[in-house]
């Protein structure tokens, strides 16, 4: 604390600047940015709250500096963080997993820099003034710089991409952070109700999870093979008959949509526990519960040319039992029936980036997907695996999970600019793009 009463040189007025921060980062350790006032502000400063508006214009400027300062602070420790953890000689999809750890991994001790992130756009950037505002986005764009540059270091396949995703990482950042610390009312939820106990999130266990499939995706934009191709028309007359697995998620939904809109698909069946709000001449809902068994509804699965099994859930909360249940056993199933009155059938399973065929990956979700696809392309029938590395609902399509939900509300003004890797509206159709072989009419 400064002991002078009133500042009268520009070093006691700067010394008295650091004292305001000083005290407010200490509150910071105390409480959530949400419960900082200016009033206990002032009161803990020894100032009356007018004579603190004379160093700061409001209680949101302090806070936009401090985030800065604590920004850059996080940013010199990523480097030697960042070094031990990234293998150099690993292949990309490792070294995109291990950059994730070490990011969640650096971000443990720095509890109010993520509160601060998790303001920024939706209160901190609120009540200042545009010289303020302007100030504080120049120095936030050099922290991005500096966070682009160590991704390149790591990661230099990202190229020009990396600038997008140290934007990304941010992001995702505060609105993991939020999503990680539920209200009261929440967590009594979570506490009366096991079964929505599972969307209680840990901020590392999610974070780290987002990041990687994140990374994953901005790395597979770089490479050629991931991006959209045209699809040369269909042979005259000919028709398709699909089949969409997932068809009430948001990947599901887009594959339906687009089959919808495509003349030569002439129907496409929808197996799905609930009817789905959609009413079309050439959708046949098959209403069914049991997805590890289709024996009752076998009759009406042949005669089919294709399938979208894009039905899936999020690892985040699910024991390494329910996943597999989930993402391997409902999709084995799925395609041994379909094999079996098919034989010419194409089955496209929708993956994702960084799925381990060998079985090896310390990521439960990348180890279950690969094993998958691979007990999926041991069947006797044509299938693909598409390991997407980023998908963004367009038409329509929502996400079931509250989280992603968020991202992709995020994520979304960064989207027209990236291009699309694999949008919710274009499943593929030609042989070069896992085709539906569509048979002449």
């Amino acid at each position: 604390m400064a002991s002078f009463q009133r500042a009268r040189s520009e070093e006691q007025r700067e010394l008295r600047r650091r004292s305001i921060l000083g005290v407010t980062a200490a509150m910071l350790d105390e409480m959530p940015v949400g419960a900082v006032t200016l009033n206990e502000l002032s009161r803990r400063v020894g100032l009356a709250k007018s004579n603190v508006l004379r160093y700061f214009e409001s209680r949101e400027a302090i806070l936009l500096e401090l985030l800065d300062w604590a920004w850059k602070q996080w940013t010199a420790e990523l480097p030697v963080a960042l070094a031990a953890a990234v293998d150099a000689a690993a292949a990309p999809g490792e070294r995109a997993e291990r950059f994730a750890a070490a990011v969640t991994g650096s971000l443990v001790g720095h509890r109010v820099l993520c509160d601060l992130f998790s303001a920024q756009a939706g209160v901190l950037e609120h009540n200042v003034s545009p010289e303020v505002a302007a100030r504080y986005k120049r120095a936030a764009l050099a922290n991005l710089d500096d966070l682009a540059a160590l991704a390149r270091v790591h990661l230099p396949e990202l190229g020009a991409q990396a600038p997008q995703l140290a934007a990304s990482v941010i992001m995702v950042i505060g609105a993991v952070w939020t999503h990680a610390r539920p209200s009261p009312a929440m967590l009594a939820a979570y506490a009366a109700d096991p079964e929505l106990a599972v969307w209680r999130l840990d901020f590392a266990t999610a974070l780290r999870e987002v990041l990687a499939t994140l990374t994953a995706g901005t790395l597979a934009r770089t490479s050629p093979e991931f991006r959209p191709r045209d699809h040369p028309p269909a042979p005259p007359g000919a028709t398709v008959r699909v089949i969409v697995f997932g068809a009430s998620g948001m990947v599901g939904h887009g594959a339906l949509r687009a089959c919808l809109l495509d003349d030569t698909v002439t129907e496409v069946l929808a197996v799905v526990r609930r009817p789905l709000p959609l009413e079309d001449p050439r959708l046949r809902q098959i209403l069914h519960s049991d997805f590890t068994d289709y024996s009752a509804v076998q009759d009406q699965l042949a005669g089919l040319d294709a399938c979208f099994f894009c039905l899936g859930v999020s690892a985040v909360g699910r024991s390494e039992e329910e996943y597999t249940r989930v993402t391997h056993d409902y999709a084995l199933a799925a395609a041994r029936a379909l094999a079996a009155v098919n034989p010419a059938l194409t089955f496209v399973y929708v993956s994702g980036e960084g799925t381990d065929s060998t079985g090896t990956s310390r990521l439960m979700w990348a180890r279950i997907k690969g094993r998958t696809e691979n007990d999926l392309l041991a069947l006797p029938m044509n299938a693909y695996m598409f390991r997407p590395g980023y998908i963004q609902p367009v038409g329509g399509a929502v996400s079931r999970t509250p989280l992603y939900r968020t991202l992709y509300r995020v994520t979304a003004v960064l989207y027209p600019s990236c291009g699309a890797p694999f949008p919710a509206t274009s499943p593929p159709r030609t042989p070069s793009d896992a085709p539906c072989s569509p048979s002449p009419g």
